[in-house]
């Protein structure tokens, strides 16, 4: 499931608000606020609305007017996104892995 952290950087590498991302995950706000925050406790639909909205993002303003934009300028921004997402959760499951090599050998102190 994604993280708190992971979807403020996702978010931030799509340079959407929270309102924006709040939209298109159809949350509040205050909601999105409070999970990216960790004081709130989203259920998996929650976080799975904006998953998908993180992983379907593009420029806010793209193809709003009925038009499909440029593919090639969709395709990239699309890809962007994925790899933005893809490092935050590599790091967030190599941060897991040192904390329990960390809790298994208290000599352990990472690279």
């Amino acid at each position: 499931m994604i993280a708190p952290q992971e979807i403020r950087t996702a978010r931030r590498m799509l340079n959407w608000t929270q309102a924006e991302l709040a939209r298109r995950a159809r949350l509040s706000v205050t909601g999105l606020h409070n999970i990216e925050a960790g004081v709130a406790n989203p259920r998996a639909s929650t976080l799975a609305r904006i998953s998908s909205a993180l992983e379907n993002g593009r420029a806010p303003d793209a193809g709003r007017d009925g038009e499909s934009g440029d593919d090639a300028e969709m395709l990239l921004r699309s890809l962007r996104a994925d790899v933005a997402l893809l490092y935050t959760v590599l790091n967030a499951r190599l941060d897991q892995i040192e904390r329990r090599l960390r809790g298994a050998r208290p000599g352990f102190h990472g690279a």
